[in-house]
């Protein structure tokens, strides 16, 4: 992305639309991206966990939700990702 390297948003959105198409891989590299510049964003952390539930990395994933449950018990999205 050459337009906004540094806007983590838009890194998300590319994120989003890789897993909505079933590039889980491609969608894990952008909400990395995403995450560099702004890695303490809950919602880029949970959008990440969900693309590595559906690569089938199954510990990469509990482990990134359970930092997320560790620094806001209450978040609801991670609560979700873990019960998937």
């Amino acid at each position: 992305m050459n337009a906004a390297p540094d806007y983590p948003a838009a890194w998300n959105n590319l994120g989003n639309l890789f897993l909505h198409f079933g590039h889980p891989e491609d969608a894990i590299m952008r909400f990395d991206a995403a995450l560099s510049i702004s890695p303490e964003d809950g919602n880029l952390h949970n959008d990440r966990a969900a693309a590595l539930v559906d690569a089938n990395r199954f510990d990469e994933a509990e482990a990134s939700i359970s930092a997320i449950l560790r620094a806001a018990p209450d978040n609801y999205d991670a609560l979700l990702n873990r019960d998937n």
